[in-house]
């Protein structure tokens, strides 16, 4: 588990979806979760999916799609 925000812990192994929600919210979803059911959070998705990415020592895909 890692603290994703003040108070928000999370595994990041069972994110399945980053959405933005605006210029600094988005929506978390965790495998098994309705689409009905994120996560709303006060934080940019690029910013919540590096953290992610870090733990996870994932590179970020669109930088790659970038570099190609």
């Amino acid at each position: 588990m890692i603290e994703l925000a003040d108070g928000i812990f999370i595994s990041p192994e069972h994110v399945s979806m980053i959405k933005s929600a605006g210029e600094d919210k988005c929506v978390l979803y965790t495998v098994g979760q309705s689409a009905l059911d994120g996560h709303i959070l006060d934080y940019p998705a690029s910013q919540v999916a590096e953290v992610i990415n870090d733990y996870l020592g994932e590179d970020d895909v669109e930088e790659e799609d970038e570099e190609e």
